[in-house]
């Protein structure tokens, strides 16, 4: 269940990648919430970031998906969403 008040957290991501996987779509207000959380979030960060891999832990490189969304679920199901071990 995808109600524009509920937290964008991980439950909300999974049931969000469920819907996908069922070739169900986001409604315009929740894409945009989607949108303009990630702006904001976004502005702040530098482009480039360092980052240190701990031991047992790994990184996934993605370049740009040019809006294939297929290609970004299938990338999260074969690596697992992203954690403290799963950069």
């Amino acid at each position: 269940n995808l109600k524009s008040d509920r937290p964008l957290d991980r439950d909300f991501v999974l049931a969000m990648i469920d819907r996908f996987k069922k070739g169900e779509k986001l409604d315009m207000k929740t894409g945009h919430r989607i949108i303009d959380e990630a702006k904001d979030l976004l502005k702040n960060e530098s482009n480039v970031v360092k980052i240190n891999i701990k031991k047992g832990s790994r990184c996934i490189v993605v370049g740009d998906l040019h809006g294939q969304l297929d290609d970004l679920v299938h990338l999260l199901t074969l690596n697992g969403l992203p954690s403290s071990r799963n950069l």
